[in-house]
C-alpha cells in the first residue's frame, strides 16, 4: 500500500500531461488570407503560417469570369508600415497550376505591413493589388 502512494503523485502528473494532449496552442497562428482587387481582377492572398519570420505566400489571379491568371510575371512587395525604406524587400513568385507562389522572410517583425502583388500580364499591362498584413509573435 505504501508504494501505491509513493506512485499516485506520478500517476496524477501523467493524467494532467494526457489531458493537456491535442489542446491547441494559444501561441499558434493562423494563416492569413486577404483578398484584392484591380481593373477586371482579384486576388487572393494566402500567407502560411502567418507569423513573423519565414512563410510561404501563394496568390490566384482571376479575372471577372473566374478564369486562373497565371501568364506573365508577378512579385509581392512588402514595406513596414510608418518605416520609410527600412525592411523593405520583394519577392518574384513563380506560376503553377493557376498559383503564384514564393517562400521567404519578407515580414520580420510585429506590426503591419503593406504588401503589394505587381503582376504584369502577357499583355504587359500592369496590375497592382495592395493589401495590409498584421503579424504578431
Amino acid at each position: 500500500m505504501k508504494s501505491w502512494r509513493r506512485l499516485l503523485p506520478v500517476f496524477a502528473l501523467v493524467l494532467a500531461m494526457l489531458a493537456g494532449c491535442g489542446a491547441k496552442d494559444e501561441t499558434q497562428k493562423e494563416p492569413i488570407k486577404q483578398q484584392a482587387s484591380a481593373d477586371s481582377y482579384t486576388a487572393d492572398l494566402l500567407i502560411t503560417p502567418g507569423i513573423v519570420g519565414p512563410n510561404t505566400y501563394e496568390i490566384t489571379i482571376t479575372d471577372d469570369k473566374q478564369q486562373k491568371m497565371d501568364t506573365g510575371s508577378a512579385k509581392l512587395t512588402f514595406a513596414m508600415q510608418g518605416m520609410g525604406d527600412h525592411g523593405k524587400s520583394e519577392q518574384q513568385l513563380k506560376a503553377k497550376d493557376g498559383k503564384w507562389t514564393a517562400e521567404g522572410p519578407h515580414l520580420m517583425m510585429d506590426g503591419t505591413w503593406d504588401v503589394k502583388l505587381i503582376w504584369t500580364d502577357e499583355k504587359q499591362n500592369v496590375h497592382t493589388f495592395t493589401y495590409s498584413v498584421t503579424v504578431q509573435n
